[in-house]
């Protein structure tokens, strides 16, 4: 697949991650059940831009067999790296919080039936690149390749096996006698 939409992607996926966080993050002290939505949005995201990432490796492969399990993982995980690795060390905690922020709604939703979620779980939302790559991952997994039942009649009788002939017509359209 070609670079340029492996870049499209993954930068997609970065302002994505960025833009749903400040939404969670600002949600998440005022109205955390509201900025659930924002958590919920970024999965439909992730796992839509994985569907859109197969389909346009599908089309670009035009037939050809392409290893692209691990290119796709590495797409997810290029677009997690400045959170990861850049942000805790120069970044200040509310930039650090709005990239994560897309899950702060849900540990504010769990910190006010379990008062001290909050403070225990923050410092663990690193994590939560995890469930992205993931869910990234498993949406770009290649599909089984669609044959018509007549390639699939044609395979298994040339592997040995007996296939029926469905209807006559089928049989004679080949140009076989049929007693």
């Amino acid at each position: 697949m070609a670079a340029p939409i492996r870049f499209q992607i993954t930068l997609l996926l970065l302002l994505g991650q960025i833009l749903l966080g400040t939404v969670g993050w600002f949600l998440a002290d005022r109205f955390p059940w509201a900025g659930l939505l924002a958590t919920l949005f970024l999965f439909w995201f992730v796992w839509r831009l994985g569907i859109v990432y197969r389909e346009e490796a599908e089309r670009t492969a035009r037939g050809r067999r392409t290893a692209i399990a691990g290119v796709r993982a590495w797409t997810a995980i290029l677009a997690q790296i400045p959170g990861l690795l850049l942000l805790p060390f120069w970044a200040p905690e509310w930039i650090h919080s709005v990239w994560q922020g897309a899950f702060l709604p849900a540990v504010a939703t769990l910190n006010l039936f379990l008062p001290s979620v909050r403070a225990a779980a923050s410092p663990w939302l690193w994590l939560s690149a995890i469930p992205v790559v993931a869910l990234f991952t498993w949406a770009s997994r290649p599909t089984a390749e669609r044959r018509s039942p007549q390639e699939e009649a044609s395979r298994a009788a040339a592997a040995g096996d007996w296939v029926p002939a469905r209807r006559l017509a089928d049989v004679q359209k080949h140009g076989k006698k049929v007693r």
